[in-house]
């Protein structure tokens, strides 16, 4: 196997996990030790899953990972009534133990196998021999598209950009047989859903029905409950579809829940970082994808935005990683942003957690334990800036969770190291 150490988080202690990808599965192996059952719950909490090999291959991968991180023992996902639990030794053979005895352990993230042979970016999506978007999205044929219902109610703009944020569209349905399938898509998953907002308005100009891609109401569906629009809401009409498969059209301030729709032949896959969006740029040192937002956002709209790209506000872990994001953070070029926003400052993964009077990242860990605790001689200037920024220099500030909009780094941590396993395995 060809090894190349990327992603690693060390404490006082040594090091606490090392991180691996192969074919499409992500791999995390912890050293602290920990119960079974607890172990079970931790990778859990990060809706992964406590390992145990499915195959050969896996086998092979969890040796060495094991022999990497110097490890003889560690707790498997395996267990059963008889015997209180199984962990691999390091030679791959299972042995039963105590599940209240105290071992390391691997999580494992399983994602969506893909055909992405002979594929590169350019290559729209219905090239591939299985149809992909994300996990979290609903793939129907009739439309060669990919469908998200969003069930919290929004206002008809907030629930355009939303989908726009997700790298989709707001939903409008271009003929009677694609609302019959997304009517049956909802009865499956969503069946309290009554009327929902779609991709059509007037914001444009007043009586002047248009989709969101530019499109006459006259050329897709169009079948209004009272035959025709009432208008009386002029510029500010949004419209509904019914489960009945009707539209109407209501105040756009008004609230309703949502679809986003998202073309197959519009997708753009980023093979090295294993997402539908092309902005994102894998560094092989750390291991992580990384996307440098442009958009002037507050930090608790930017933690969603990043969530919306299925991402997360970035966490720096190293000096290394530090200066990495300090560098795109000066080299991207800005010229064309328009509108204020506070420089050189960009939104981090971290905040105050004023229940454990410390500053904490998003996923709950001191900035200690994390690896990266260097703050710019700024820090802590009042009780309402809860929430953390890094400076161009590569150093972190508290800045308002609210007032203060600035750009911000998201990055997705699937981008891990991947390995050669042909010459271990025939």
């Amino acid at each position: 196997m060809d090894f190349k150490k990327i992603k690693e988080c060390n404490s006082s202690d040594g090091r606490d996990y090392l991180s691996y990808r192969y074919n499409n599965n992500t791999y995390k192996i912890y050293s602290p030790h920990l119960k079974w059952q607890t172990a079970l719950e931790k990778c859990a909490s990060k809706e992964w899953e406590l390992f145990y090999p499915k195959n050969e291959k896996e086998l092979i991968i969890a040796k060495k990972l094991m022999t990497e991180m110097e490890l003889k023992h560690i707790f498997v996902g395996i267990t059963s009534k008889d015997k209180n639990g199984v962990f691999a030794t390091i030679d791959g053979r299972y042995n039963d133990d105590d599940c209240s005895h105290q071992f390391s352990y691997i999580c494992t993230k399983r994602q969506p196998r893909l055909d992405v042979t002979n594929r590169d970016s350019s290559v729209p999506a219905e090239k591939s021999k299985e149809k992909f978007f994300r996990n979290d999205y609903k793939y129907l044929g009739h439309k060669d598209s990919f469908y998200k219902a969003h069930p919290t109610p929004r206002q008809w703009e907030s629930a355009r950009r939303k989908c726009i944020m997700e790298g989709a569209s707001l939903f409008y349905p271009e003929d009677g047989v694609e609302v019959h399938e997304v009517n049956r898509y909802l009865n499956q998953t969503q069946p309290w859903f009554q009327y929902m907002f779609i991709g059509i308005s007037t914001r444009l100009a007043n009586g002047v029905y248009m989709t969101v891609d530019g499109e006459s109401i006259r050329n897709v569906y169009n079948e209004w409950y009272r035959k025709v629009p009432s208008g009386a809401n002029g510029r500010h009409s949004c419209v509904t579809l019914s489960r009945e498969g009707f539209l109407n059209d209501i105040k756009c301030s008004e609230e309703r829940p949502f679809v986003c729709k998202k073309k197959a032949a519009s997708i753009e896959w980023n093979i090295d970082c294993n997402v539908p969006y092309k902005d994102y740029k894998y560094n092989a040192n750390t291991g992580i994808c990384y996307k440098f937002h442009l958009q002037r956002l507050n930090w608790r709209d930017a933690l969603e935005a990043c969530d919306d790209e299925q991402a997360k506000l970035a966490i720096i872990n190293t000096v290394e990683e530090a200066n990495y994001l300090a560098n795109i953070s000066n080299n991207t070029p800005k010229e064309m942003v328009q509108g204020w926003y506070l420089c050189p400052y960009v939104h981090l993964g971290y905040h105050y957690d004023t229940t454990e009077n410390d500053w904490r990242t998003i996923e709950g860990e001191s900035l200690e334990k994390t690896g990266y605790a260097v703050w710019d001689n700024y820090q802590i200037d009042g009780e309402d800036e809860r929430c953390g920024a890094m400076l161009y220099n590569g150093r972190l500030n508290d800045v308002s969770c609210e007032n203060l909009k600035c750009f911000f780094v998201c990055e997705i941590e699937d981008g891990y190291r991947n390995f050669n396993l042909t010459s271990d395995i025939r």
